[in-house]
């Protein structure tokens, strides 16, 4: 089995999206997420749509990448998509197949709620694609520093975020290279029923859990031998806001404007 994905990693291109600030690629991804659920029709979501399109298309990223990032997720969507075709029978019957029944309400609920998780997959898989995991590091840590005075560990907290970024492809590698080595001596991975199927990544995943707790032990070992305290570290650049940072931020503050306008009236 091939996890040849990009999920949770940097795609290195010279775009408008690459050099923006992280703190604002951030807080856009978030702005995002918020208006996906403000979004009340399918004229918001598509609205949403062709905003997020037209990031894609600035950051200079190809379909295969962007699938390959989402191809992790996209077994998600399928729950959305099953359980309200089958189990919403309010609205008009459209057809029957034996004991199911498919109203115009369930199929449209259904397509907005795969299409509103599939905004919120892309949008978080843009940020990771345009953004190394250093500057992330470093925009989190900068935004969470007003709360310091609160006691909040602003670059514990980024520290966490940087580490788990790294940790998925990474693990995902781990993965590929078990169940390959399994299959050179002969492991009966990939046949039979799907019970026998499970059981025989059991493992697997044991192998998996046991590499991953390794990995972290040697992490933790490796930074306290370099007297890793937590605190605050200097920068070899400099994170600043540019005219396209503030070209971003009004594009998202216009979407705002209009999704609210339109949940107002009600389209």
């Amino acid at each position: 089995m091939r996890l040849n994905v990009l999920f949770c990693r940097y795609v290195a291109r010279d775009s408008a999206i690459h050099r923006m600030d992280p703190r604002i690629k951030i807080s856009c991804m978030m702005a995002f997420i918020v208006l996906a659920f403000v979004a009340s029709g399918f004229l918001g979501m598509a609205m949403l749509v062709l905003a997020i399109t037209l990031a894609i298309i600035l950051a200079k990223l190809k379909p295969s990448e962007l699938l390959g990032a989402l191809a992790p997720l996209l077994v998600l969507l399928a729950f959305p998509l099953v359980f309200n075709i089958l189990f919403i029978t309010e609205g008009d019957v459209l057809f029957n197949i034996g004991f199911l029944t498919f109203t115009n309400i369930g199929i449209s609920r259904a397509l907005y709620m795969t299409l509103r998780l599939l905004i919120l997959f892309t949008a978080g898989s843009l940020l990771t694609l345009t953004t190394t995991n250093i500057e992330l590091c470093d925009a989190v840590a900068s935004m969470l520093k007003p709360f310091t005075r609160f006691g909040v560990p602003a670059y514990e907290i980024a520290l966490m975020v940087s580490i788990a970024l790294r940790f998925v492809p990474l693990l995902a590698k781990t993965y590929e290279r078990i169940y390959k080595s399994l299959l050179a001596r002969g492991a009966n991975l990939g046949r039979g029923g799907p019970i026998a199927r499970i059981k025989a990544l059991v493992p697997v995943l044991t192998a998996l859990f046991a590499s991953a707790f390794r990995q972290s032990e040697e992490l933790g070992i490796a930074m306290e031998s370099r007297c890793y305290n937590g605190a605050a570290r200097t920068h070899y650049r400099i994170m600043s806001t540019s005219r396209r940072d503030y070209i971003a931020i009004a594009s998202m503050l216009a979407l705002t404007l209009s999704l609210i306008i339109l949940r107002g009236i009600g389209l």
